[in-house]
């Protein structure tokens, strides 16, 4: 009798399968989901090769999700859900251009997890930053040629989302060549200088703060906030051709020898006011020549920076 009922229930089985194949848990609805712009779900499900009245068994969600990623460069990612009995659910994430690369005479698209997007472009939008220190290994729309910076592209999300989260507008340049000296190119007319990736937004939110507050839109040279941890100051430098000074990473002083007049600027523990004053390296010795003072006057003046004048050396800004 027992092996009546095991045989029965193996029966049933074998039954219960070949009918969810062939009768139930077949396809008769299919939805798509997720911020969609570039591409309609009429052309989203097509190109995922699901047809009514499939069987939900027969269905390979790997598949579908490499096929429609690779011939949609836009979709960054589809999951593929199965709901009995009938239905399937496609979930689109976009990709979204973060920078544009250069390679040979064009340029290319890339996501944040450095999928080509977009290749063979003549020009990029002034909104999307041009990215360097890295050379794609291809720029074949759908690939990912920056498989072999694992970490760079981990810090370039980083400190995409540093940006936003900051609210810093006009990011034109971004250099990873460095790892220890990140680079961002603002405005066209700021270098800044941020060191490695850490406490990126605190940094980029006090680049913000100094430009909405305390620097004149005629300047133009270099912000180094690198060492903002030790200090909370930032140093500034007057400097020119910005652009192709972050483009071929050169690191030497615009004038002679490195010494460039140039100021502080720093945010004051207690109050959290902005306080900006002449820059001091430490060869800089403590009595200064009248040259050298009539330097640094000349530089705050082409700074334009306005203020009353603190105690010692500097301005506080309100």
């Amino acid at each position: 009798m027992t092996l009546y009922y095991i045989l029965f229930g193996i029966v049933g089985a074998i039954v219960f399968s070949v009918l969810s194949y062939t009768v139930f848990f077949r396809v008769y609805q299919i939805t798509v989901s997720g911020e969609i712009q570039r591409y309609s779900k009429e052309e989203i499900t097509k190109c995922s090769g699901l047809e009514m009245g499939r069987s939900l068994f027969g269905i390979d969600q790997r598949e579908i999700s490499a096929k429609v990623s690779t011939v949609m460069p836009y979709v960054e990612s589809i999951q593929v859900k199965l709901h009995f009995p009938t239905e399937v659910e496609l979930i689109v994430k976009e990709a979204q251009p973060v920078s544009a690369v250069q390679v040979g005479t064009g340029y290319i698209y890339i996501s944040d997890q450095g999928k080509v997007l977009e290749s063979g472009l003549s020009e990029y939008l002034p909104s999307v930053p041009l990215l360097v220190g890295l050379t794609p290994s291809s720029s074949e729309v759908g690939t990912y040629p920056f498989s072999q910076f694992t970490e760079q592209m981990q810090i370039l999300r980083e400190l995409n989302m540093a940006i936003q989260s900051s609210e810093l507008r006009n990011v034109t340049v971004i250099s990873l060549a460095d790892r220890l000296n990140l680079r961002l190119l603002v405005e066209e007319r700021l270098l800044v200088e941020l060191g490695t990736e850490n406490n990126l937004e605190w940094k980029l939110r006090f680049v913000r703060q100094a430009l909405e507050e305390n620097m004149d839109r005629t300047m133009t040279g270099v912000f180094d906030v690198s060492l903002i941890e030790e200090d909370n100051r930032g140093y500034y430098y007057d400097a020119k051709d910005l652009r192709t000074l972050i483009l071929e990473e050169t690191q030497q002083a615009v004038t002679e020898g490195g010494q460039m007049p140039g100021m502080s600027i720093q945010v004051d523990p207690e109050t959290g006011v902005v306080v900006v004053g002449p820059h001091k390296s430490a060869d800089t010795s403590s009595s200064s020549s009248p040259e050298d003072s009539s330097s640094s006057e000349a530089s705050k003046d082409d700074a334009d920076i306005s203020g009353s004048e603190s105690e010692e050396s500097g301005s506080v800004l309100e």
